[in-house]
């Protein structure tokens, strides 16, 4: 009785601090041990820690990055400086299908944690990463709620087929082509099937660049590969909380005339073509109007009609806990995003739970499960209503309702929402025609391990996703001017089931030797059903998710199914060698086989090798003292591509699912696609050379590298004669493109004091993009996007191909191009093979980067991102109908300042007209030139948060290990030549050859999305 009391009062509560050794800052995160017990804590926000242990006892301290300390329990607080290891070199850092330390990785990863993505209100995750990687190009395509973004690794290296790199969530390959389907373009906004992962549920973020990396993904690495890392239990029991609110608007606001200076220039057009007298009907909507009434009626401010406040709300809960035998991290989260766009919100609800058991010392199950649902309320295209209708045919003097009737204005039409056919009055629309979009997600993995010797573990992994989506639409009687409405429902669903088999032997030989050996196998199916419906006469929505009994009864509707299914094998090895801790090698092979591809060519190979010096190391290092840490790597690799259609290399019919298409009343067949037997895997070969560096005792690091990419066997979808019976397109394996970079990252840590830490870090990237070799075909046989750009031997992807612009003639106001031989000229030939449309301007950028500054005083923190680019072009494929050709459309204001008036004027745009020019042939649409071209550069401030930690004397009485509140903004400024909008706002992604040939052409595009931003975080 007397030794139990004994021991219990020997028992005391610990408390202490943690803190950075180089800046004193606190340490989060950092797990303390009571030595020899499963007894542990970890380190909060403000790096304190409590944890009940024996007088007498050990505590040990660990993190990934720092150098492992001891520490005895006495009287008072246990403080503990921590010490960074040399450059963070024992960093764990996650690669494909393991991790190493982060000294002995030889290829090209950037890691980005979960502090750096958590927090912030980008749309999605992925739009989180923009400006923290050197040589990660992300845009996202515009303010949509829930719109994902478009990610680019190291340049483009495909024309037609998927350029995006590999997902892969905690060991499982995403594939985002299956969002061809419903859900990948919906309505001209671009979705991303990562939208609906909660980022508070990541850990990290690694991403591989480079073949040493990449490779061991073989044919799916080719575009790069971005490993997703979720939570996983550990330490003492923690419950999670945290919220977020805020308000979002536009970017940027495009300026056009207003009413009064709209109808002068019409006027003045009027006059221009050799008209007298005020014009009495007036285009569009308003035919029939004279020009006085347009004049008396109120002007309508259709932006604003189109927009409003955006609102949005998040809130998650996990709790975390692990001991010696078991792990657990279980979360919940919901989040409600509500555009600045009128209809337009996405709203999210996520679940999580990963555990780990090891029942013995031997073996380990890994169990994860989440689950994903997203519902989405979309407005219809830019182009056809929506804020893409208030920068275009809404002109300032149309009028919401009648004046007669107090309803929504018809015009000179029969129809409501479309009077005169050029103008959608979107006031209208979007009360009488709804489009939703649902998403479900489940994505599964079970996972068991057993260590078989110290050094042979063998590794089995199965992973199951699935994806359920549905858009519908729905019309209603009064937008059909029908007496009934219609609907439409496009179900689709996804599987993905991976079996994957490793085994990993460690050897070690004198200390001095140490490999590692990795030999595996994968097997992946994937199988994707879609079911179409739509039902002409009904006055509700069809919101059933796609299931078949709801339409048997619908006299008037039409079905069809059609499934897809394709089939993926590898087999993998890999092997690390380590002499001596400062040399190191790596080499991996990987066989591939794919469905898409016939026979003859199903199966590929792709080998990657790779090495590092650990140059600081040496002895002869210790003269340098400067330099702390120092390392050379490089790396070559092949990597693959085989993102075409599932069905491409494969003859194909369809089935005629409308009236036209019957023989009589018999259904008929004919074929859609000749298929090609000799197609193969798109390849890239890949060599990277970089230098990292620390010096100053890592007040300065970073890392200069530069790499050469070779993708060849291009699979290209081209123009073939339609005599063959089956289409006019093929895919076929033709053409070479070269991206060659240099990439640099700096570190720095600008003033240290006991109370205030300056820290920065910058990156930037060159990447030069040349098309080397399209075989035999012609400039204009490969379009994607816009038909203004082009695929051009020796010139980049995307390459704007049109006529130069030269002016205007001050004698008479028309319009003067060049010719293809550099003449003026006032005859404008588009013509793309005969005509002069010559390669003028690169939409790609020269340069993109980051700069990140992180201010820390106290319990204060700053931090801001400013992301930027330089060089590269817009194409402005609206434009056209403000350079002067006066039709339906609105006019930028700042060419209305700048048009021909009278003899003798030198200005930028011809004189206003309404007929066209001489030498102008066909309509406005075909007025295409140089002068729609802008540069992309900017600058903007992407963001932008304060937080302030509160001390533990404080929120100790209630229980609560930690609390943040933070105000954040993203997208707060934007500094930019461009005149339009928002130049990161790109054409939308409606396809993978518009995604790769035209990521810089606007069409009427929705600016980003600006928000503010209010939340907390608080730890039990």
């Amino acid at each position: 009785m007397l030794l139990f009391s004994l021991q219990a009062f020997s028992q005391n509560t610990v408390t202490g601090k943690v803190t950075d050794a180089k800046d004193g800052s606190p340490v989060p995160g950092v797990t303390v041990t009571v030595k020899g017990t499963t007894t542990a804590a970890q380190t909060q926000s403000d790096g304190t820690f409590s944890l009940v242990a024996p007088a007498g006892s050990t505590l040990v301290f660990t993190s990934v990055g720092f150098t492992t300390q001891e520490a005895p329990v006495r009287s008072g607080a246990v403080n503990i400086s921590f010490a960074q290891s040399n450059q963070q070199l024992n960093e764990i850092v996650v690669v494909g299908y393991g991790t190493q330390k982060r000294k002995e990785v030889t290829g090209s990863i950037t890691r980005i944690g979960a502090d750096k993505i958590a927090n912030v209100a980008s749309p999605s995750f992925e739009s989180a990463l923009a400006g923290k990687a050197a040589g990660v190009s992300v845009s996202t395509s515009g303010g949509t709620a829930g719109s994902g973004a478009v990610v680019r690794i190291r340049g483009i290296s495909s024309i037609s087929v998927q350029g995006d790199p590999l997902y892969v969530i905690d060991g499982l390959p995403i594939d985002a082509t299956y969002l061809n389907g419903p859900t990948r373009s919906t309505l001209g906004q671009d979705r991303n099937p990562l939208a609906n992962i909660n980022p508070n549920d990541i850990e990290s973020v690694e991403i591989l660049k480079d073949a040493a990396a990449a490779g061991i993904y073989g044919s799916r690495g080719s575009n790069g590969v971005i490993l997703i890392t979720t939570k996983r239990g550990r330490g003492r029991g923690k419950l999670d909380f945290s919220t977020r609110v805020g308000l979002s608007t536009y970017t940027v606001k495009p300026k056009y005339v207003d009413k009064n200076t709209w109808l002068a220039i019409r006027q003045e057009a009027w006059e221009n073509d050799g008209n007298t007298g005020p014009q009495q009907n007036l285009p569009g909507a308003l035919g029939g109007y004279s020009l006085s009434k347009a004049l008396a009626d109120p002007a309508t401010d259709w932006w604003d009609m189109a927009t409003r406040t955006g609102v949005s709300q998040a809130y998650n809960l996990s709790y975390s806990k692990g001991t010696k035998k078991f792990n657990i991290f279980t979360g919940g989260s919901y989040s409600k995003e509500q555009s600045y766009l009128v209809g337009n919100d996405y709203n999210r609800i996520g679940l999580r739970a990963n555990v780990d058991y090891k029942p013995t010392s031997k073996v380990t199950i890994s169990a994860n499960a989440a689950y994903n649902s997203g519902i989405s309320h979309l407005i219809n295209n830019a182009w056809n209503g929506g804020l893409g209708l208030a920068m275009s045919t809404a002109l300032p003097y149309y009028q919401v309702y009648d004046d007669n009737t107090g309803k929504y204005f018809k015009g000179v039409s029969d129809y409501n929402w479309d009077p005169g056919g050029s103008f959608y009055n979107f006031k209208a629309q979007s009360e009488n025609k709804k489009f939703r979009t649902a998403e479900q997600r489940y994505l599964g993995g079970l996972t068991g391990s057993y260590k078989v010797t110290k050094n042979l573990e063998l590794k089995g992994i199965v992973s199951v996703e699935q994806n359920n989506s549905v858009f519908n639409s729905f019309t209603s009687a009064f937008y059909t001017n029908q007496p009934f409405g219609n609907a439409e429902d496009n179900f689709n669903k996804y599987t993905n089931y991976q079996l994957q088999a490793n085994a990993i032997y460690n050897l070690e030989i004198n200390d001095d030797h140490k490999f590692t050996f990795l030999l595996g196998s994968e097997y992946q199916e994937q199988e994707t059903k879609n079911r179409y419906v739509f039902v002409d006469s009904t006055s509700s929505p069809l919101y059933d998710g796609g299931k078949n009994n709801v339409y048997d009864t619908k006299k008037d509707a039409a079905k069809f199914v059609t499934n897809f299914q394709k089939r993926f094998q590898s087999f993998l090895g890999r092997v690390n060698y380590n002499y001596l801790g400062k040399y190191f090698l790596q080499a991996s092979l990987r066989r591939d086989a794919s469905s898409k591809f016939r026979e003859n060519n199903r199966f590929a190979y792709f080998p990657t090798v790779s090495g590092a010096w650990s140059i600081s190391d040496e002895d002869f290092m210790d003269k340098l003292k400067a330099f702390n840490y120092l390392k050379l790597r490089a790396g070559w690799g092949l990597t693959g591509n085989d993102g075409l259609p599932w069905n491409a290399g494969y003859p194909s019919v369809n089935t005629g699912r409308n009236e036209g298409d019957n023989y009589g009343n018999n259904p008929t067949i004919y074929p859609s696609n000749l298929g090609n037997p000799d197609l193969k895997w798109e390849t890239s070969s890949n060599l990277d050379i970089a230098l990292e560096f620390g010096v100053l005792k890592n007040r300065i690091s970073g890392e200069l590298g530069v790499y050469r990419k070779q993708s060849r066997d291009l699979l290209l979808d081209v123009p073939i004669t339609i005599y063959n019976g089956a289409g006019d397109r093929q895919w076929q394996n033709q053409g070479k493109v070269l991206n060659e970079g240099i990439e640099f990252t700096l570190n720095t840590i600008n003033y240290k004091s006991e109370d205030f830490t300056w820290s920065s870090n910058f990156n930037i990237a060159h990447n030069f993009n040349e098309v080397t070799d399209i075989g035999n075909l012609l400039p204009d046989a490969i379009m994607g996007g816009t038909n203004e750009t082009r695929v051009v031997p020796g010139y980049s992807i995307g390459t704007i191909f049109t006529v130069r612009y030269y002016g205007v003639d001050p004698a008479d106001g028309l319009p003067i191009y060049l010719d293809r031989n550099g003449n003026q000229t006032k005859v404008l030939n588009v013509n793309p093979r005969t005509g002069d449309k010559v390669p003028i301007a690169n939409v790609l950028p020269d340069f993109t980067g980051g700069i990140t500054n992180t201010f820390k005083y106290k319990n204060i923190e700053l931090n801001t991102l400013f992301t930027f680019q330089g060089g590269g072009h817009i194409w402005d494929n609206s434009g056209k109908r403000s350079m002067g050709y006066v039709t339906d459309w609105n006019i930028y204001a700042f060419m209305a300042g700048n048009y021909w008036r009278k003899p003798g004027d030198i200005a930028k745009y011809p004189k206003p007209t309404l007929k066209g020019y001489p030498g102008v042939e066909g309509s406005y649409w075909d007025n295409n030139s140089s002068v729609q071209i802008y540069d992309a550069s900017y600058i903007r401030l992407r963001e932008l948060s304060l937080s302030y930690i509160f001390p533990q004397a404080m929120i100790g009485r209630w229980k609560m290990s930690n609390a943040k509140a933070y105000i954040s903004a993203y997208n707060l400024l934007l500094f930019t030549k461009y005149p339009v909008g928002d130049p990161e706002g790109g054409r939308d992604g409606e396809d993978d050859a518009a995604r790769n040939q035209s990521p810089n052409a606007n069409f009427l595009n929705p600016p980003l999305q600006k928000s503010f931003n209010v939340g907390i975080n608080v730890s039990f």
